[in-house]
């Protein structure tokens, strides 16, 4: 998933961090979600990050990030002004070749 974000109140690069910091802390807490901060990384008021979660069950994974995604304009401290979800599924299956 990548959300893009605005931390309108942000008067730096610190302050948008901070803010940040607290928005990736409150994702990785209501889900095993992978968080990472991938765009606009010297923009002191707006935020690209990709949100990753692992299922065997495509519905549960599209679940997860529909769920989290909701969640997101409740919150104060970010304004999400765009969201992208999108479920990749690998095809067979896999074996330990060790």
């Amino acid at each position: 998933m990548r959300l893009v974000l605005e931390v309108p109140a942000s008067r730096s690069l610190k302050d948008k961090r901070r803010v940040l910091s607290r928005v990736r802390d409150r994702l990785r807490a209501r889900s095993e979600l992978c968080v990472a901060e991938v765009g606009h990384l010297e923009d002191r008021s707006r935020s690209v990050f990709s949100v990753v979660t692992v299922s065997n069950d495509a519905r549960v994974a599209r679940a997860t990030l529909d769920r989290v995604a909701g969640e997101l304009p409740g919150w104060s401290e970010a304004h999400l002004l765009d969201v992208d979800i999108e479920v990749l599924r690998t095809g067979g299956s896999f074996s330990d070749h060790s």
